[in-house]
């Protein structure tokens, strides 16, 4: 497994827009979703919100989905994630990169796992298990490139524009893995497969 990316500042590497594509598989039956879209982080009062939209298919279901956290900055590579009422979901470190998360929603247990892979790249994996709830989900996130001063993180040097060395093409290429790394992520028993048209390398 490769290393990962160190995050001194959650607040600052966070701040802005990013690129997101996930893919999810439902346990029983077997299902897939995936969406593609843009989260952004934006700063508030507690912190920084987060709000990601894009256009979900799973099933027979085709549109929009609109998702909101409140990332409570509790130190430099620290925070905890709310939901918009304030409710906890769970606290999270990234000052080494990675991350290891759980959120009991009685009788249903998730557990995630964050890993940073460049400044520009970052992966979201849950799976969820309970009686009520048998899924896996694995997203990744790209860094698009600032589209105003505003929101370019504070006390950092620019980033590279799409396509430099170091910038979100790269950072595409750097998770040249990630199409694998998702589809190990099946519900035990379902063959792993690619989506019609989708590729990540």
């Amino acid at each position: 497994m490769r290393a990962c990316h160190p995050v001194a500042n959650i607040g600052r590497f966070l701040l802005g827009a990013w690129q997101v594509t996930r893919l999810g598989w439902d346990g029983m039956p077997a299902r897939t979703m995936r969406l593609r879209g843009t989260a952004r982080f934006s700063a508030c009062a507690a912190g920084l919100l987060f709000e990601e939209r894009g256009t979900m298919a799973a099933g027979t279901y085709l549109g929009e989905a609109v998702r909101r956290y409140i990332f409570r900055l509790e130190g430099d590579g620290a925070a905890d994630v709310c939901f918009e009422d304030g409710r906890l979901f769970h606290p999270i470190n990234l000052e080494a990169g990675v991350a290891h998360v759980r959120h009991d929603c009685a009788p249903d247990r998730y557990e995630g796992r964050y890993r940073v892979l460049t400044p520009a790249c970052w992966l979201l994996s849950w799976r969820v298990t309970g009686p009520r709830k048998n899924y896996r989900v694995a997203s990744r996130f790209i860094r698009k490139a600032p589209a105003s001063p505003r929101e370019q993180p504070a006390g950092e040097a620019a980033r590279p524009a799409e396509g430099t060395a170091h910038g979100p093409a790269n950072a595409v290429r750097e998770a040249a893995r990630w199409n694998q790394w998702s589809c190990a992520l099946q519900a035990p028993g379902a063959p792993p497969r690619r989506l019609s048209g989708e590729r990540f390398d």
